[in-house]
């Protein structure tokens, strides 16, 4: 069909098959190597609504095993208490509440002349754009007045965060001024918890209220925007073994999820190899004389 096609999106019109030769079995054959195809096609495709529904079940059950880590801690029988904040509701007894301003400051650090761009994508990953594809984020409409960003610092993108796109720092480099980059006040506050509480706080929608966008591509989200909201704060070992808890979970259920998305490709191609050699005759289907047979039929 490439070879038919013109242009450089290469679109193909009628004219360009009418003087084709296309070899075809006898009606019957047709029928019956429809009929095997429609069968073993549906068997595949249910085969792969299965897996990927498997898939989305791994990934709600990550987002709850996050959601009840970050607010409610690894301790199932620990006392519990109310926290006085909407989306989150109740929290282990011991746990503090404090305003993120006495968690955070804004950074405002210079650029350097070789820093590389870093974005923050939805899926909490903030490294140089150079280490990723091109997607995943929202391009900034302002690309002038960087500030710089450094390793570990937390970081939200104003536009994206109610998307996800919160996290810590992998790199050093420069960033645009819609995001919102944050420094820890105290060692006992650690950026990659209050990351994952903070991605809670979007998923919930919450970012939306604190902002007062009707909209929710009209979010922009600043540091004051958070400076008087209270957060929950565990002691830092606890934020220490959430995190660790949500980053090995994370790895299983990546591997498991990657493994049903091999699974799903394998399936695929089977299905496209399949109804190849089912219309170019490399393949038994019942019903289809094969030429051979056909041929000593003949000879008898």
């Amino acid at each position: 069909m490439k070879l038919l096609g013109s242009g450089v999106r290469q679109t193909i019109s009628f004219n360009h098959i009418s003087d084709s030769l296309l070899i075809y079995p006898p009606l019957e054959e047709q029928f019956s190597i429809s009929k095997f195809l429609n069968h073993k096609c549906s068997q595949i495709d249910q085969a792969v609504q299965i897996k990927e529904h498997q898939i989305e079940l791994l990934k709600e059950r990550r987002q709850i095993l996050i959601q009840q880590a970050v607010t409610s801690g690894l301790n199932p029988d620990v006392p519990m208490r109310d926290s006085g904040i909407e989306w989150i509701g109740e929290i282990p007894e011991h746990w503090q509440l404090r305003r993120f301003k006495y968690l955070f400051s804004q950074s405002q650090l210079p650029v350097r002349s070789n820093d590389g761009v870093v974005t923050a994508y939805r899926d909490g990953q903030v490294t140089l754009r150079a280490n990723r594809r091109l997607a995943g984020y929202t391009e900034a409409i302002l690309e002038g007045g960087y500030q710089g960003i450094r390793k570990g610092q937390l970081v939200l993108n104003s536009m994206d965060a109610f998307e996800g796109a919160i996290g810590v720092s992998e790199s050093d480099g420069k960033c645009t001024p819609e995001y919102v980059v944050c420094d820890s006040l105290s060692r006992n506050y650690l950026p990659e918890y209050f990351a994952y509480l903070l991605r809670e706080m979007a998923l919930a929608r919450y970012i939306q209220v604190i902002c007062n966008a009707v909209r929710q591509r009209a979010v922009r989200i600043r540091f004051n925007n958070l400076a008087s909201r209270f957060m929950v704060v565990p002691p830092i070992e606890e934020q220490r073994a959430i995190v660790a808890f949500i980053m090995s979970e994370t790895e299983k259920q990546d591997a498991a999820v990657a493994l049903l998305e091999q699974q799903i490709s394998k399936l695929k191609e089977y299905k496209a190899i399949l109804i190849n050699s089912a219309v170019t005759g490399k393949i038994k289907v019942p019903g289809v004389v094969e030429p051979c047979d056909e041929a000593g039929r003949e000879s008898a």
